[in-house]
């Protein structure tokens, strides 16, 4: 069966439930360590009847163990390791991609939905074994502004990317960005009057 993973699922409407309902064979891991928004997620899984909906409670990026997140900010919450800069910040568990992977025995990821206010750069440091096993289709909000928040750049997270041999694909009029193993690349542009249709090639690499 197909694997989903939501990486900053939010309360589950725009992505988890959409895809959970649709594809209903899916296997959806919705990731999202905020107590606050967790219980909308929750509410929303029983409500839709989403069976195939796992919730994680913990946050991916590059290390493993307790980090903090802002206790107030609702989804714009973002996981701050060391010494938070004010009270109001709340612990999470953190663990990595790859550890994750490996953990819970996945041998098959087709895509990944990462947003997660600026944690990109190093959610993808933490995942490379994945990336490069699994070869899962991705998409990404990438915010220069955000990223800059963990001490990356858009620049860092396409370096990353390039190095895993992914091609990207700007979504028009929007932050998130469709990468492609670029061994799938020819049969993602030859499709017509999907989804994928409004996606126009950025020269990012």
């Amino acid at each position: 069966e197909s694997t989903y993973f939501d990486v900053g699922a939010n309360n589950g409407y725009f992505y988890t439930l959409k895809v959970a309902k649709n594809y209903p064979g899916c296997r959806v891991h919705a990731f999202e360590p905020n107590p606050r928004i967790l219980r909308a997620l929750a509410k929303n899984i029983r409500f839709n009847h989403a069976a195939n909906v796992t919730v994680r409670t913990i946050a991916l990026s590059d290390f493993t163990g307790v980090a903090q997140i802002p206790a107030f900010m609702g989804a714009s919450g973002y996981v701050v390791s060391g010494q938070p800069p004010q009270p109001a910040f709340v612990d999470i568990e953190v663990s990595t991609l790859d550890s994750y992977v490996e953990e819970h025995n996945i041998s098959r990821l087709d895509l990944l939905k990462v947003d997660i206010e600026g944690g990109e750069y190093r959610f993808l440091k933490g995942g490379q074994d994945t990336l490069r096993k699994l070869r899962p289709l991705m998409v990404i909000e990438l915010r220069e502004n955000l990223l800059r928040r963990s001490g990356a750049s858009v620049a860092d997270v396409l370096s990353i990317l390039e190095g895993a041999d992914y091609l990207g694909y700007r979504v028009q009029d929007d932050v998130d960005t469709v990468f492609i193993p670029r061994e799938r690349s020819a049969d993602f542009t030859a499709q017509k009057n999907t989804a994928f249709e409004p996606l126009r090639r950025l020269p990012l690499f």
